[in-house]
């Protein structure tokens, strides 16, 4: 369940603490491009704000550890740490967010991050490539670029 909507819609409609939990593990709701069901957790902190009482955040958790769509690693099966914020989420006047009743905020380690550090790395590694000629004898291990119009870099794996 993507969490996007108006402000209007927001307003009149309130979430309850088992929708906004749930929403934290969706892939569109990640701030970076991964997706978290193709990983493993072994850390979840789950950060509430407003009209959210301690029963209701048991349940939810409770909830996602029965439906075993999330896993943890083996070395920590429970996970979790919760903190509550009673008071209500402030919002800019004019802004864009919408005022709600509550808030969470997720803050994870999941190895799903492999599949964005691989693509950082496949991405820096070819801006890093030498584009002139490669100097041999140096079995792959370290390349130079040689050019007149650079001082010559050498990278090392």
């Amino acid at each position: 369940m993507h969490l996007s909507f108006s402000a209007e819609k927001a307003y009149h409609e309130q979430l309850s603490v088992a929708d906004i939990t749930n929403a934290c593990f969706e892939p569109a709701n990640q701030m970076v491009k991964c997706d978290p069901r193709h990983g493993k957790y072994m850390a979840c902190c789950l950060l509430y704000r407003g009209d959210v009482v301690p029963k209701d955040v048991n349940s939810a958790i409770a909830a996602i550890k029965t439906k075993r769509t999330i896993q943890f690693v083996d070395w920590c099966p429970t996970g979790f740490k919760v903190g509550i914020n009673y008071q209500p989420p402030t919002v800019v006047p004019g802004g864009d967010l919408a005022k709600v009743q509550r808030a969470v905020c997720m803050l994870s380690n999941t190895t799903a991050i492999a599949e964005a550090w691989a693509l950082v790395s496949t991405t820096s590694l070819t801006s890093c490539m030498p584009r002139g000629p490669l100097s041999t004898g140096m079995l792959g291990r370290v390349w130079r670029r040689e050019s007149s119009q650079r001082p010559e870099k050498t990278w090392l794996p």
